[in-house]
């Protein structure tokens, strides 16, 4: 006889979202939205552990992409960086 497969249930964060959204909307906007999930979530390891990495993510390839363009385009590149995030 074999056992039942386990149903996981969808955990609430403390936005109101499912735990699993709100790590996934924390990457949309780069870092912008990984601060803000960051900011308001209380509750969730989850949700904060995807907001932080969606940070530092974000902060790396800035980083990435400012070191290899000359040194021109780096003033383009801070400024398409604060307007799509």
């Amino acid at each position: 006889m074999q056992n039942p497969s386990p149903v996981q249930t969808a955990t609430k964060s403390s936005t109101g979202l499912d735990e699993n959204i709100a790590a996934l909307l924390s990457y949309v906007f780069g870092w912008v939205s990984g601060l803000i999930f960051f900011l308001i979530e209380k509750d969730s390891r989850l949700v904060r552990f995807h907001a932080m990495q969606s940070i530092l993510l974000s902060a790396a390839a800035f980083v990435m992409s400012s070191r290899t363009m000359p040194t021109g385009s780096k003033l383009v590149s801070i400024l398409a960086w604060s307007l799509i995030a």
